[in-house]
This record gives structure tokens, sequence and C-alpha cells, in this order.
């Protein structure tokens, strides 16, 4: 697949961690090991791309994916997701930006609340403030949606220009800062990059119920991701009844609907039937209606062809990939499978023992794999053709303890090519090697 063009990215993840607790003895005493799961993860997942993570059994994938849907609480790192219910714009007077305003606008788009405000360096934060909620009463008196900011806006006399955010941020230049400056500058234009997006791990009460219906996770196993004890209708609507969507008509229709557009058609010949009367590839496709009858933003799709015959594994992912072209669906695609991940995502992430040793472009790491890890990953996966050669990857003993790990290289004792830098120093961090090409390993 080809990748997409640059855009502002719909998640991002930053330093994300979780330890689980092993503890010896009583029950009570406190936990003196940790099994790190997931270690200073990062990546980004751009509006309508299909991001893979990719790994063997036991590497931290599935728990990356928890965390991001929130099923899980991190135990360090930041999960960023871009906030559609707020717009943002920054504030100028004479061409000098006063700083960031973010307002929080309602179901019609109207501005009901001033979300942030971000001063800019050397301006005045009280005055900033003042105009952001005369803003927020011009912009509330306006008939409709609020669309595009306006560019110029009168606010107690003072003619203010009003840019949005990220077109601000594509057209200011550091180099026109004073050299004195630039840091002040540089790092209040890395602050105003999270004034459009929302922290998951701090999100409750109804900012959470609302992040529920942006995101949605397929599970791996649709024997057990399905209540045997409902029905059809009750497993697919479930998710309009918590989020109190529709009237009971209204539920039914589209229940529906996405039952035949999943391909279970007749739709009124499985609303009413329970999963064991399913086989795994119908189980599968009502958990992808389940997970779709809410127009989610962004879904995590943990292994979701795994458990299915062969035969029909090609027909589900033919069917997410076509929601997503209708629906402009974003999917973070967990799977073990690098034949799966080539044809599913259009860049990929290598995990190994919690930690990613290589991201970019899908075709760019298959073809030209970097670290040994990954090399080995696609020496191992069959070739059809029997005249086909190639060297072979050789590595040392078996998978190490996720259970404290030393500080150097996770993948130290297994590498061919591990020198005593690898065994001095810290875990390498991922560098970018040309065309968004990162790998984690300092012998490369």
């Amino acid at each position: 697949m080809q990748t997409r063009t640059t855009a502002e990215p719909l998640i991002r993840v930053e330093r994300l961690k979780k330890y689980f607790p092993v503890r010896k003895g009583l029950f009570f005493q406190r936990a003196r090991s940790f099994v790190h799961a997931v270690d200073d993860v990062s990546f980004e997942i751009r509006p309508g791309e299909t991001f893979g993570l990719v790994g063997e059994s036991g590497c931290g994938k599935t728990t990356t994916g928890k965390l991001l849907v929130k099923l899980l609480e991190p135990t360090d790192g930041r999960i960023w997701i871009r906030d559609l219910r707020q717009v943002s714009f920054v504030v100028q007077q004479d061409g000098l930006p006063l700083g960031a305003v973010g307002l929080r606008v309602d179901e019609e788009g109207k501005p009901v609340q001033v979300a942030r405000v971000l001063s800019a360096p050397g301006a005045n934060a009280e005055e900033l403030d003042r105009h952001a909620r005369r803003l927020l009463t011009r912009l509330a008196g306006r008939r409709g949606a609020l669309g595009p900011v306006p560019t110029d806006v009168d606010v107690d006399g003072q003619r203010l220009s009003l840019t949005p955010l990220s077109q601000f941020r594509s057209q200011f230049r550091l180099q026109a800062v004073p050299a004195g400056d630039r840091e002040r500058w540089e790092r209040w234009l890395r602050q105003t990059q999270d004034l459009e997006y929302v922290d998951v791990a701090r999100l409750s009460g109804p900012p959470l119920k609302a992040f529920r219906r942006e995101v949605q996770m397929i599970f791996q196993d649709p024997y057990e991701s399905l209540n045997p004890r409902m029905t059809i209708f009750d497993i697919v609507a479930e998710p309009l009844a918590v989020q109190k969507i529709g009237t009971i008509t209204e539920r039914e229709l589209r229940v529906a609907e996405m039952l035949e557009l999943v391909g279970l058609t007749p739709p009124e010949s499985f609303l009413f039937r329970y999963p064991h009367e399913l086989s795994g590839g119908q189980r599968q496709r009502v958990a992808i209606a389940r997970a779709m009858i809410i127009n989610p933003r962004f879904i995590v799709a943990d292994e979701p062809t795994s458990m299915l015959d062969v035969s029909i594994r090609t027909g589900v992912m033919k069917l997410m990939m076509e929601l997503q072209q209708e629906f402009g669906i974003s999917y973070l695609y967990i799977t073990h499978d690098l034949a799966v991940a080539r044809y599913m995502c259009e860049r990929i992430a290598v995990m190994y023992l919690g930690k990613i040793v290589e991201m970019g472009p899908t075709e760019e790491v298959i073809q030209n794999p970097l670290h040994p890890y990954t090399k080995a990953l696609i020496d191992a996966v069959p070739v059809p053709d029997p005249t086909y050669k190639r060297e072979p990857v050789e590595l040392k003993g078996d998978v190490p303890s996720p259970l404290d790990p030393p500080p150097r290289c996770r993948f130290y004792d297994r590498c061919p090519i591990a020198t005593e830098r690898c065994a001095r120093e810290d875990h390498p961090p991922l560098e970018d090697k040309g065309g968004g090409h990162y790998v984690a390993c300092y012998e490369v």
C-alpha cells in the first residue's frame, strides 16, 4: 500500500510505558519486580492510515493496543488523540502573535467554552485570556456552526487577526526570530501542538464517554469476545445503547444496515441468532459491525484474522479496507504475520520485548530491513519458490525474560552483531536512517 501524504497525526504516542508488578510471597507485600510489557514506545498514526505493530508473541503488541483504547492505564508516557470538538487558532495583533486559543464546540459546531489559552513568549497572559473570553462571546453569537475561523475580529476596539493553529504552525519560521529568543519560541510551538489534542490517560467522566465514541477495538478471538447469552442484535446495538444513541426502532434499522454492510445478508436472518449459531468468519464480521456501529475515528484491530481459516481471512481484510475507505477510519493493526502487515499497513513498527526496534513505510522495512531482529522475522517467512536462496539469519539462545530487564539493548543476548558498546550503553534510541525509516541499533 502507498503511504499517504503527511498530515497532522490523529494519535500521538509519546514514551509510553506499562509495567506489571510481580509480587513474591505474601499478597500484601510491595512489588519488587516488574514485567516491562511496554517500555518507552513512541509513534504516530495519521488520519485514514493503517499502522501496523508486528512481532512475536509476548512482545507487547496487544498491551499497547489496550493502552490506546484505555482498557489499561499506562505506567508512564502520554497518549494524545486529536480533539475534533475544539477549534484552535493563534491570535495576532499587528502581525505579532499574542498566543494560541482553543474553543470547545458543541454538536452543532458552536463554541461553548474556552478550553485552553497559551500565551506567546513575551505576551500578556491576562490580556490574552480576556481576549479569548470576548472572542467566545462574539463567535458564539454567530448564526450556524462556527465553520472557518474569521480572519479579523474587533475585540474591545482592538483589531485582532485569527489564524488556524495548524496553518500558523506551517507558516511560522523560527529563522525570523532573534537567535536569543528561538529556544523560547520553539518550546511554545511544541506546547501549541498539544493544544489540539487530549491526553487519553487523564480522561474521566463525560469526556471519557465521548472518547469511547471515537475509539473502538476488534479483539483477536471472535469466540470469546462475543457474549454467548446475547443475540447478534443486542451485541451490535450495545454501543448505541451505552451512548444513548437513537430510539429502539432507529437502532434496529442501524444494526440491520451495519450487518448488511459487513456482508451478513439478509440481516433479518442474523438479528436474533446467537453467536454459537455462526461460523468463525461470521462472528468476526459481527465484531467488526459492533466496532463500526458508532462511527469511530480510530480502531485497534488485534490480530482480527488469526483465528480464522485461511480461506476467509482475505475477505475480512478486504472488508476492513473497504470500510476504511468509506468512513476514513484509522487502524492500529496488530499482527505477527508480516504478509498480512504488508497487505494491510502503510507503515509498520517492529516490537521486541516491549521496545520498538524498527519503524517505517511497510515496503521499505520489508525490502530493506536494517535491524537484525527484523531480518530474522523476514527470514522466517516461507517463500513459495524452491529455487529462491537467501542468507539465513542465525539468532542465539531464547527470548530473555521481560522481568526487570537490564537497561542495555533488549536484543543483545540474541544479536549476531552485538558489540561491547551494546552491552555497555542503554538501549539505543530510534534514529531516522532516511525516508522515515527508523531503527534502534548502534551497529546499523
